[in-house]
């Protein structure tokens, strides 16, 4: 595929798969609707108020600001605008203020780019119509989003999406894109835009939306790491100024409440405090490695996961030296005020097994069937909070007829020619042979852990439904539905792990943070993960890259607004 930066390709999604004096005017004043205050009592005097924060019961997880008296800021820094944290939302939010006239200042406190997940979903882009790839009805998407919400998303925040990602992708590749592909010679190879297109869309529990684009390299097309940094070099090119390893530690407030700015932390120690003359953006990612947060906000099970299988970091390029994702920017907004959405807050989570995404027979930890096994199985672990056993695990229970046919199951993926793909690869089933094996199903049972009687009942009314042809139980397709019958029998351990909490602050369609009487702090705005109700309880499965597509929606609006003031 020798295409030019325009991204002249099409990609399947299984191929990718397959792979100073202003300070003095800055008060460290906190305005706080979160912290300890003092309430009137009947006789007039005042007592100490319960730690709350607005939306939330208890606030334990919230904290205090530190300590920071004058003579230890070492340094002032003025500009128009901070944003908190340079990944996809923090880095567009620069670019995007940058553009609209401002001064920018980005800090983050990690010292490399920080990515999560490879896909980025926008709508009815120039770029993906010329492609060819399909024109939705950007109401009818707004609408389905709404409701795998559960109705409880800020519709505003996902019609920002809805009717102008895809102006916000053409403006991208026109602007950063297009006049320095090789991002400053920081990158040895071209950025390119993909336009993906799933091969075998099926109208089950969610009908997978072919609105997918990657940014990448033409032999890694999918490396947001090289787009993060062709995003740096737009914003330094530009007058923008990145600083690493600058943690934000407080924000600031005049004594009218306008956010002014805040005191980052480098990592010498010494403190800085930046005053931004239109306001701060909070880009500063999710809460999952704090267990705090995640003991309030998510189901225990979930939050139990968080704790021991967290892999946030997978698509970075190194890992951390300490957590990014822990919740410190939704600390400090709260601690000035700002509301959170109310439990439980969304999170991402994936299977990871020998073999993962074909739609086997699955149990639970009884051995009992629970699931349509097609749908997404980033939309599995709500159910599996309902399953017997303390954590979200399932297993995947094979024929041998299954793993040795040469094709897996008809139709659960297909290639660029529509042949059946085969979901198994010689090591992978030589991983399975040396798995929980047995004979026989009663075996099986006995292998895992399960009750034989209620295994062998589950299979023979799987069997049953299978020549049947109609999955009466959960509805499965019925060329997904293949018999459990030929041995050896294989049971498959499928495990949850966690990606990325999606919960957090209140806003409004221009991304200005709300507070508890739900008005703007002024001068405080949020995108990507630090901001709450674009999710219902859980990740969606029809849209592909929806965490990074609101993550740069919002970050480009949250950039343009916020120069505008």
């Amino acid at each position: 595929m020798s295409e030019s930066h325009d991204g002249k390709f099409v990609l399947s999604r299984r191929q990718f798969m397959g792979f100073g004096s202003a300070a003095a005017a800055v008060t460290m004043a906190s305005v706080s609707g979160c912290s300890p205050a003092e309430a009137p009592s009947e006789n007039g005097s005042t007592v100490e108020a319960e730690t709350k924060c607005p939306g939330v019961g208890s606030s334990a997880w919230i904290g205090e600001d530190p300590e920071i008296a004058e003579e230890d800021i070492s340094a002032a820094v003025n500009t128009d605008v901070i944003v908190v944290g340079c990944g996809i939302a923090g880095s567009v939010a620069a670019a995007a203020a940058l553009d609209s006239g401002a001064s920018v200042t980005v800090l983050d406190k990690g010292v490399t780019n920080h990515i999560g997940g490879p896909a980025c979903s926008m709508l009815n882009s120039k770029f993906q119509l010329d492609q060819g790839l399909d024109q939705y009805d950007p109401i009818q998407m707004l609408y389905e989003l709404v409701r795998q919400s559960n109705f409880t998303a800020n519709t505003s925040l996902v019609a920002l999406w809805a009717f102008h990602s895809g102006e916000v992708l053409d403006w991208l590749i026109e602007h950063v894109i297009k006049p320095d592909p090789t991002g400053g010679g920081q990158l040895d190879k071209p950025v390119y835009v993909t336009a993906f297109r799933e091969q075998s869309p099926d109208p089950e529990i969610c009908l997978f939306r072919n609105t997918g684009v990657y940014f990448g390299t033409q032999d890694v097309p999918s490396n947001m790491g090289d787009w993060l940094t062709l995003l740096h070099h737009f914003i330094t090119a530009n007058g923008g100024d990145i600083r690493f390893q600058m943690k934000v530690v407080k924000i600031l407030q005049d004594d009218t409440g306008n956010v002014v700015g805040v005191i980052a932390q480098g990592a010498d120690g010494k403190y800085t405090r930046y005053t931004a003359a239109k306001g701060v953006v909070m880009a500063s990612g999710s809460f999952g490695s704090n267990s705090e947060m995640c003991n309030t906000f998510l189901k225990p099970k979930i939050a139990k996961m968080f704790a021991t299988n967290n892999i946030g970091g997978v698509f970075m390029p190194e890992a951390p030296a300490e957590p990014l994702d822990n919740g410190e920017g939704h600390q400090m907004m709260c601690r000035i005020g700002a509301a959170m959405e109310q439990y439980p807050n969304p999170h991402n989570e994936y299977a990871q097994a020998t073999i993962m995404g074909v739609p086997f027979l699955a149990v639970n930890q009884a051995g009992l069937r629970f699931v349509n096994e097609a749908q997404s199985m980033l939309c599995y672990a709500d159910l599996l909070c309902e399953q017997p056993g303390d954590d979200l695990t399932y297993w995947a229970i094979i024929p041998d007829d299954y793993a040795t046919s040469g094709l897996g199951s008809t139709n659960v993926a297909v290639d660029e020619t529509g042949d059946p793909v085969n979901p198994f690869s010689d090591e992978q089933y030589q991983l399975l042979q040396g798995g929980p094996k047995a004979d026989s199903i009663e075996e099986l049972a006995e292998v895992i852990g399960v009750a034989p009687d209620v295994l062998t009942a589950t299979v023979d009314r799987y069997n049953e439904l299978c020549a049947a042809g109609l999955d009466e139980d959960f509805g499965k397709l019925a060329k997904y539905m293949k018999p459990v019958k030929t041995g050896p029998f294989y049971a498959d351990r499928q495990v949850m792990y966690c990606c990325v909490t999606m919960g957090g602050v209140r806003c409004n369609a221009k991304l200005q943070v709300l507070g508890s009487d739900g008005l703007p702090i002024p001068g405080l705005y949020a995108a990507g993960n630090t901001v709450g109700q674009r999710f219902g309880a859980g990740y969606e499965g029809s849209f592909g890259g929806m965490t990074n597509a609101y993550g740069t929606v919002h970050g480009y609006f949250a950039g343009r607004n916020v120069a505008a003031r």
